[in-house]
């Protein structure tokens, strides 16, 4: 119940032919060579998705534009190469990205970076998930060396696993300052 062109016949759209739509034997393509390209769903709460193979020989969601919810929602990893950095802000003040060597996380706008927690704060290592640095809300911070935590604030000072060592302080836990 429809119409079928044969492969590389071209539907054309436009004075100019300025859009066309065609399968050329290998895949579908929707060409535009004026202007953009505007998808519209005009259903109230309704959403745009973009569907493709699953890996297992059906169908997923890979992303949607979900506009009952006014948000853009991505149900697959977002892959972005070296140097490719995700901007964030009308001035693109926040940037996180890789340069091929190093992660990055810039904050170049107004204001300060902030990394908010509910209860707790961990600095870890991604070979082994050991804690670097513990930041707990309302309490201690917490410094560790290979695993092993050294540093330690509390609510009367500091406490301090092994020696304290300063360009004219040594401390070896042998003694009274």
């Amino acid at each position: 119940n429809g119409t079928t062109f044969p492969d590389n016949v071209i539907s054309q759209y436009g004075s100019s032919n300025d859009f066309s739509v065609f399968h050329n034997g290998t895949d579908a393509r929707l060409q535009n060579t004026t202007g953009d390209i505007v998808i519209v769903n005009n259903t109230d709460d309704g959403s745009i998705l973009l569907q493709s193979d699953d890996g297992s020989g059906g169908t997923t969601t890979y992303f949607k534009i979900n506009g009952s919810a006014e948000v853009n929602q991505s149900f697959k990893d977002l892959k972005l190469g070296d140097n490719l950095k995700l901007k964030v802000g009308t001035s693109e003040d926040l940037k996180i990205y890789h340069d091929g060597s190093d992660s990055r996380i810039q904050d170049t706008g107004t204001g300060n970076l902030l990394i908010d927690g509910q209860d707790r704060v961990n600095i870890r290592r991604t070979d082994n998930g050991n804690t670097m640095g513990s930041f707990i809300a309302g309490g201690a911070v917490e410094l560790y060396y290979n695993a092993g935590k050294k540093f330690e604030t509390t609510d009367v000072g500091i406490d301090v696993t092994g020696e304290v060592k300063g360009d004219s302080l040594d401390i070896d836990g042998a003694g009274d300052i």
